[in-house]
Order: C-alpha cells, then structure tokens, then sequence
C-alpha cells in the first residue's frame, strides 16, 4: 500500500481537508478584558516600573497600580482613584467680585471658575505607550467644593475674583499639596470661554504643574514644541493646530485648552513625590517631570526672533540645535517619514 495522506483517513474519497486560517493575531489579544494586551502584559516596554507586574489574566487597574490614591486627604486638593477612574476634589474659598454677572455671560464670574475648571480638568482617554499604559481607558473628574460659607477651613485655598482688567496669577513659586497659596483671576474684559480657561490655568499650578509656555521664567524662552496631535513621533507632548492661531489640545498649561494624558500624569506625580513638575527642563541638574518619559523630546525657542527647535539629550543634559522649520521639517521626515506642514511650523509661535 503506497502513501495514504492523513486527510484521507478522516475522510472519505473526494473529500479534502480545509485548511483554517487564523485571522486573529495572539498578540491582539485581551484575555481578561482590561484594555491591554495579553502580549503587553507580558511584555514590558521597560519604560515605567509602576507596569512591570501587569497580568494577562486578571484585569490591571489604576487603583491597583496607584494604591497611594484609595482615600481622599484632608487637603485642599486631594486625588482619589476607584478602579480606572480619577477624582480631584478641590476645596475652594471664593472672595472678591465672585457674583457679578458680566453682560453676555449665562452665570456669575464663581460659576463660570468653576465650570472652566471641571470642564477643562475632566477628561477620558486613552492610554498610551508613554502616558500610562496602552489600552487602558480613563476617566477624570473634578469635583469642586465650594466651602466660601463655611466657617474658615485650613484644608482649602482662596480664589479671588477681580472685576478689573490686568493678569491672573497663583501666588508664589514653591508648591506643596497640604499647604496651596492662593489664585487671583483678574477677568473684566475677558470673554465667558476666556474666563473658563484662565481659570483652569491656574488651578492646573495648585496642582503641581508649572508653566509649559516659552516666555515663562523656568523656561528661558524654551517650550514643547507643537505638533499633529495625531503624528507618531516620541514626543508624548501634543498640540492641535486649528485656524489662524493655535488651538492647544492637551498642556493645558501652555495657555488654554484641556488638559491631557500627560498633564494628569504629571499631577499624579506631583502628588506622589510633593514636588512641583515642569515640562521643560529646568535648573542646573535640568529638571524635568517623570511623567515625560519618552527621552529626547523636542522643543522650540523663538527668543532670537527666528523660530528654532531643539532637541533635549537627557543623557548629556543639553538642548541639542535641530534649526530652524525648514530643518526641523526635515528632520521629522527623516526620522518618521512624516511631513509636517511648514506654515505651522512657522507660524504657530
């Protein structure tokens, strides 16, 4: 008897076996449905230690990977963290011009704080390679107490409304959770969408972060540069150009906009170590958050007049000369086959 294939065996004559293609690939796989891939999990990208125990079989949580979080303090500004959900809950003592309602506007100047910071402040997103942990889904909550009838609490800060024009400001340099300095907002003049976002500017200080914008005094004329928000480069700090000028979405400390994975990261961190987090590096052993863990990010200095990036070399501690747009285009291309558009590049700043 000659060569009897296997298939012939099980089946009868004329009949083949059908060969099964697999369309799923194991490494897309989500056993235990918490977002993050089976091969994540067992695979770690060596960039946080925090997700180095990450398990395929049971679902990983921020909680239980910020267990320094399970209980609110008696701060002005604690963070609680229930599963993959973030609450920030600020007790906040009003004083000034707090219930004049400019004309055009649908509420108070104390509203109006207060919805610009839980509207800046609460987000959902998702997790990055960067910025927590690819896959995971979070959310962000502000709840603001307003505590301005009470009798005087020590566990809260002041924030003063001024109905006349000139800056807005948070009162000193130094930062710490359990005792926070005060906030002026100074907002005659300002449109109802302006006031939302002055507001949360600053409250974004009493939670830890500094400045991201080049003309700040940490940043000698320094800042993150702007990019796609959707383009694939390791800069883990994003802008989004939208029109004449730029529309920041994420670093909600730049100017304006909402805050992003990484500015809630850099709270986190914050609020972990009692230490103020910068986005650009600062000082002489330049200093930058934790949070930015992507190495060399780039940045953009326009102090000489003419738009010109840099990139940060961590291990050498230095800016490194990319040039000016027309360079950094081309250095982007080189590096990540992406084009970048030279009219924001020259533009934005």
């Amino acid at each position: 008897m000659g060569f009897v294939p296997f298939d012939a065996i099980l089946h009868a004559p004329g009949e083949y076996l059908q060969h099964i293609t697999y369309r799923s690939d194991p490494n897309n796989q989500d056993t235990d449905g918490d977002g993050i891939l089976d091969y994540n999990e067992h695979h770690w990208n060596g960039i946080d230690d925090r997700y180095i125990n990450l398990n395929a079989l049971a679902q990983d949580t921020l909680e239980q990977l910020y267990p320094e979080f399970s209980e609110f303090k008696n701060n002005p500004v604690s963070i609680k963290i229930e599963d993959n959900h973030i609450t920030i809950r600020a007790n906040i003592r009003f004083t000034g011009d707090v219930d004049i309602q400019p004309d055009g506007f649908p509420m108070t100047y104390r509203q109006a704080v207060i919805a610009g910071i839980k509207e800046h402040w609460s987000i959902e997103f998702m997790g990055n390679l960067y910025d927590f942990y690819p896959g995971m889904r979070i959310t962000v909550d502000v709840e603001i107490v307003d505590v301005s009838d009470r009798v005087l609490m020590g566990n809260c800060f002041r924030v003063k409304i001024l109905d006349k024009e000139g800056g807005s400001f948070r009162q000193g340099s130094t930062w710490n959770q359990e005792t926070m300095r005060y906030i002026q907002l100074s907002l005659k003049g300002k449109s109802f969408e302006a006031v939302k976002s002055v507001a949360a500017h600053e409250f974004g200080h009493n939670l830890g972060l500094k400045d991201a914008y080049g003309d700040a005094l940490c940043n000698h004329g320094f800042a993150p540069t702007m990019i796609d928000f959707n383009t694939p480069t390791n800069n883990e700090i994003w802008y989004e150009r939208s029109g004449a000028a730029p529309q920041v979405r994420g670093l909600i400390m730049w100017m304006e906009g909402y805050a992003s994975a990484n500015d809630i990261e850099m709270v986190l961190e914050a609020f972990l170590t009692d230490e103020i987090q910068y986005y650009v590096p600062y000082g002489r052993d330049q200093k930058v958050s934790s949070a930015i863990k992507s190495g060399a990010n780039v940045y953009v200095n326009k102090t000489t007049g003419v738009v010109m990036y840099y990139e940060f070399d961590p291990e050498l501690c230095e800016f490194i000369e990319i040039g000016d747009a027309e360079q950094y285009q081309k250095w982007v291309l080189n590096k990540y086959n992406i084009l970048l558009n030279l009219g924001d590049l020259n533009d934005a700043w």
